[in-house]
């Protein structure tokens, strides 16, 4: 019997299981009286950091966070394989990107394991990180588009125009975003 991966579960786990995953823990949160209720990604009422600071939602939010890291970085892995494939040749750009993507996760994962609590977590360190992530990320998405773009002008002008889209986007809630973890920071401090 031969095992065969099929890549589209992995992209379906992080696609979906990501939204997921922050819709559970910030239910909890709210339900435990965490968090206000309301509609974080509208209402920017709380962070992704305050819906899994506290127990219970604590172990929820790392339990699936950290598997979903790692399916992430494996993504990447395979979308740096697909662009060689694409471009008949190794590509030193999707090599960085992919290089690029496991840092975030991996930055990402140091940003979890100092969540401990409102007063006992690492707030700097947890913040630099998250932000190391969401830099790093954005910046192996741009390579990976811009990669992509250049073996496949003529494929595509539709998915293409989505991801740079999706950068900017990203780009623009970076920079709304970074002064909340910073913020976050100086109020575990206190």
């Amino acid at each position: 019997m031969t095992f065969r991966f099929n890549r589209h579960y992995l992209i379906d786990a992080v696609v979906f299981g990501t939204p997921i995953l922050f819709t559970i823990t910030y239910l909890i949160a709210a339900s435990e009286g965490h968090v206000h209720w309301c509609v974080p990604p509208i209402q920017g009422c709380t962070t992704i950091t305050d819906t899994g600071i506290y127990p219970p939602e604590s172990y929820i939010f790392r339990f699936g966070a950290y598997p979903l890291m790692t399916f992430m970085g494996l993504l990447f892995y395979f979308f740096k394989e697909w662009l060689e494939k694409v471009a008949g040749q190794k590509s030193r750009r999707a090599q960085t990107a992919w290089y690029l993507a496991l840092a975030a996760c991996l930055c990402m994962d140091v940003a979890l394991a100092v969540m401990q609590g409102k007063h006992e977590t690492a707030g700097t360190i947890h913040a630099v990180f998250a932000a190391l992530y969401f830099v790093l990320m954005l910046t192996s998405q741009a390579l990976y588009t811009y990669e992509d773009f250049r073996w496949r002008q003529i494929e595509s002008k539709t998915a293409l125009s989505i991801r740079v889209g999706t950068n900017f986007l990203q780009l623009g809630l970076h920079q709304h975003t970074a002064p909340l973890a910073f913020r976050y920071q100086t109020q575990c401090a206190l």
